[in-house]
């Protein structure tokens, strides 16, 4: 992370050191990851209701 960082990279931490620190651990975290995940694929125009390459069958063989 630090190369990241030294890179200009803003680095957000989940249970470790970053830019910006989130008192949130196991499963309470996973609210704000998805919340988080969700507002930078929109903003990066990516649709996350109909992603690619996600089909509604499944096969097994």
């Amino acid at each position: 992370m630090a190369e990241l960082q030294a890179k200009g990279a803003r680095v957000i931490g989940f249970g470790g050191p970053g830019d910006l620190r989130i008192e949130a651990t196991g499963l309470a975290a996973l609210p704000a990851l998805q919340i988080l995940g969700e507002l930078v694929a929109l903003q990066k125009g990516i649709d996350t209701e109909a992603p690619r390459h996600l089909t509604k069958v499944v096969v097994l063989g």
